[in-house]
């Protein structure tokens, strides 16, 4: 049985990892300014002196938190790029970051629903639940709260796609990947198409 994903339930995904950051902007009234960055904000704001360099129209990083003065290297150029859209496009990097990370969490989705319903070709019910379970279980850390811990699968984003997906970051690309890849290699495996 082939089943394709509803894309309007993959876009309000994407667009429920951006309330807790809409709240946040609002929440700050005149007093406070929100700097976009719910999460690891330390690596959030190199992300931005990233793009800052694309921004100003360089390829090459430099480290921009040192007095001293390098070459530069082709590192980091994800960030680099999307500075250079937002100079381009005349939008602001910060906003360019949330649009990145907006539909990396698209892609990401998608590329789970597509890979959970490789994995369950002939049980549409299955790939459902695979594909919820996959996208918002974590762990049973949530139990620690209640003596006042909190474990590794409540803050290490690397660690469950919907967490991957709240910050922008490179992480939501190599998720597509890895699903991706496990779908082609599913579809190998088993004559389902899904696009058939």
């Amino acid at each position: 049985m082939k089943r394709k994903p509803s894309l309007p339930t993959l876009i309000i995904l994407a667009l429920l990892i951006t309330l807790p950051y809409l709240f946040a902007v609002i929440a700050g009234g005149d007093d406070r300014i929100f700097g976009g960055f719910l999460m690891n904000p330390q690596d959030g704001n190199s992300y931005l002196a990233k793009m800052e360099e694309g921004w100003r129209g360089e390829w090459k990083f430099t480290l921009p938190f040192t007095a001293e003065r390098s070459e530069g290297a082709y590192l980091f150029l994800f960030y680099i790029f999307l500075g250079h859209i937002a100079r381009f496009t005349g939008i602001s990097i910060v906003l360019i970051f949330h649009i990145t990370r907006m539909l990396g969490a698209f892609f990401l989705f998608f590329s789970l629903y597509i890979f959970t319903a490789r994995l369950f070709p002939d049980h549409p019910r299955g790939g459902r639940q695979a594909f919820l379970l996959c996208l918002f279980g974590s762990g049973m850390g949530w139990l620690f709260l209640l003596v006042g811990l909190v474990t590794s699968d409540l803050w290490v984003i690397e660690t469950f796609p919907f967490l991957s997906a709240m910050p922008a970051r490179i992480l939501t690309l190599a998720w597509v990947l890895y699903f991706g890849c496990y779908s082609i290699l599913f579809r190998w495996l088993h004559p389902y198409s899904w696009f058939g």
